[in-house]
């Protein structure tokens, strides 16, 4: 993995670009995401475009005027095959260089997420287990983190949190302040986040989130360590993997 400074430098930077690293996170993420620039569509090929169809319309309608009806028929019809020919090569080149922007409000949420979130350092409150063994499928793990800007690297203010928050996994149902925190803890299936209570967090602005992770995006393709590093949902609904 790269260096921790780096990362940082490259994607706390704003407006924050979507490199290759940003896009491939994109594409995994299922097919029609986004599509990637292939043959770009240059100024160099519009302009060679237009000189080469300009005087091929002109020398169709030439004929047309000076020929009789009957070959004037087979000639539009001809100027009529090729305006059909060069609509779709446009289409098909329109197709293929265009970015397409998600169709779906999730989509769009992702892509937020990848170009405006802030970095964290998630903090593991629980996982699957496969996920520490070499070559794991996705899996779930529940991640604190906090948008708090002197709490996103906070190692020890993440492990302190985690320790009373897991307190409440198989644990009694607590107050109702909590109970949201308690849903989620002991919940194999809930997704998404919830806000640490201010009093328990020390700030409004700490969450505990599901996250599938994909073990192929971190540094040795498994879980090394009780922190990950993600971009937050600047409101933290969510989170996902840099």
């Amino acid at each position: 993995m790269e260096e921790f400074d780096e990362l940082r430098r490259r994607y706390e930077a704003a407006p924050r670009e979507l490199d290759e690293r940003l896009r491939s996170r994109l594409r995994d993420l299922g097919p029609g995401t986004r599509r990637t620039q292939r043959h770009p569509m240059t100024p160099g090929w519009t302009l060679a475009a237009i000189a080469l169809g300009a005087p091929l319309a002109g020398l169709i309608f030439f004929f047309l005027l000076r020929v009789d009806s009957g070959s004037s028929w087979l000639l539009a019809m001809a100027g009529g095959l090729l305006v059909l020919a060069g609509a779709a090569g446009l289409f098909y080149l329109r197709g293929r260089t265009e970015t397409v922007e998600p169709d779906s409000q999730v989509k769009t949420e992702e892509q937020l997420i990848l170009e405006q979130g802030p970095l964290v350092l998630a903090h593991l409150v629980r996982a699957d287990e496969r996920l520490w063994q070499p070559g794991a499928p996705p899996g779930r793990a529940l991640l604190l983190f906090s948008l708090e800007p002197n709490r996103r690297f906070d190692r020890t203010y993440l492990d302190r949190l985690v320790g009373e928050i897991q307190v409440l996994r198989g644990g009694t149902m607590p107050d109702m302040s909590l109970m949201d925190l308690w849903r989620i803890v002991n919940s194999d299936s809930i997704d998404g986040s919830v806000a640490v209570p201010a009093p328990l967090a020390g700030n409004p602005n700490t969450f505990l989130a599901a996250l599938m992770v994909m073990p192929k995006w971190l540094e040795r393709g498994r879980l090394t360590s009780r922190s990950i590093l993600c971009i937050a949902h600047p409101k933290g609904r969510r989170l996902m993997q840099v």
